[in-house]
C-alpha cells in the first residue's frame, strides 16, 4: 500500500513540473515567430499583451495541467491493470481508471478548443 501511495505522489509532482517545462519553450517560440518586427508588446504567457490574451494563456495553463493529470491517470491505471495479477476487482477499477481518464482527456482538448475559438471571437486573433 505505501508503494502505492508513493507512485501516486510521483506521478503527481512529475504532472506538476513538466507544464512549466513546455510553456517556458513554447513562450519562446511564440515570442519569435508571432512578432517579428517587435510591433506588438507580448505579454506574461508569451501572447499580445491584450485582456483576450492573458485569459487564453491563463486557461491554457490548467487545461494543460489537467491534460497531463489525465495522462498520468491513464498510466496509473494502466499500471494497476497489468498488475493486477488476475484479481477481477482490480481488474474493472484500473479499466474504469483508464475510461474515465480518456474521456477526461477528450474533455480538456475539446475544451481548449472552445476556448480559444471563443476567445477569438471575443477579443480578435490573440494567439
Amino acid at each position: 500500500m505505501f508503494k502505492l501511495k508513493r507512485l501516486k505522489y510521483s506521478l503527481l509532482s512529475l504532472a506538476l513540473a513538466f507544464p512549466g517545462i513546455a510553456f517556458a519553450a513554447a513562450s519562446q517560440i511564440i515570442n519569435s515567430n508571432d512578432n517579428p518586427g517587435g510591433i506588438l508588446p507580448t505579454g506574461i504567457f508569451g501572447h499580445q499583451a491584450t485582456i483576450g490574451g492573458t485569459i487564453l494563456g491563463i486557461i491554457q495553463i490548467l487545461l494543460g495541467i489537467v491534460g497531463l493529470i489525465s495522462v498520468a491517470m491513464i498510466i496509473y491505471g494502466g499500471f494497476r491493470y497489468t498488475t493486477a495479477g488476475g484479481n477481477d476487482e482490480v481488474t474493472k477499477s484500473a479499466k474504469k481508471t483508464i475510461i474515465n481518464a480518456i474521456i477526461g482527456l477528450v474533455i480538456v482538448i475539446l475544451s481548449y478548443v472552445i476556448v480559444t475559438i471563443v476567445t477569438n471571437l471575443a477579443f480578435g486573433t490573440v494567439g
